[in-house]
């Protein structure tokens, strides 16, 4: 992810400075400033979700609590079937998840689960429809509740979920 944020960093930042700097283009500079607005935001987006995969490092513990493992991924509801984009960590007391921005403006809510109510972790497949991998990392807890991380990379992360779950039951 940081290889692609700096090579579209650095194509961006070539193609339109000679774009904006030429004067001798004449309609084609509303049109060249319009792109470049677009590729500022489309980086702005991708630098958030670069800065997103380590942050949950830095979360607040109690006393006593450690943070063991942590990454960026949407958290699939059950009913509607829709994803909302965040953090999910685990530390030596709980599972949490963390809405990001948007996902908090269409009512997405932090959730904490205590790490003796997980109880498995299995990579599920999807219908297909609602997330491009075709396959998600789902965590039972006792009470039933299934929680749903969606990751462009599933089998990694119910790995690493599973040695974080396993440093917790020691």
């Amino acid at each position: 992810m940081l290889t692609q944020l700096i090579l579209q960093g650095t194509i961006g930042a070539l193609a339109f400075s000679s774009l904006l700097l030429n004067e001798d283009r004449g309609g084609w500079r509303i049109a060249s400033v319009a792109l470049f607005v677009v590729w500022l935001v489309a980086g702005t987006t991708f630098l958030a979700q670069f800065r997103a995969l380590g942050s949950w490092r830095a979360l607040p513990v109690r006393t006593g609590e450690t943070m063991l493992w942590g990454t960026a991924a949407g958290r699939l509801r059950p009913r509607g079937r829709i994803s909302h984009a965040g953090q999910f960590s685990i530390s030596t007391h709980r599972l949490r998840y963390r809405p990001g921005p948007l996902a908090r403006l269409r009512g997405a809510s932090a959730e904490e689960w205590p790490t003796e109510s997980l109880q498995t972790v299995r990579v599920a497949p999807s219908n297909g429809r609602v997330f491009a991998s075709g396959s998600a990392v789902v965590v039972e807890t006792n009470s039933g509740e299934l929680v749903t991380l969606v990751s462009t990379e599933p089998r990694a992360v119910a790995d690493d979920f599973e040695r974080a779950l396993q440093q917790v039951n020691r």
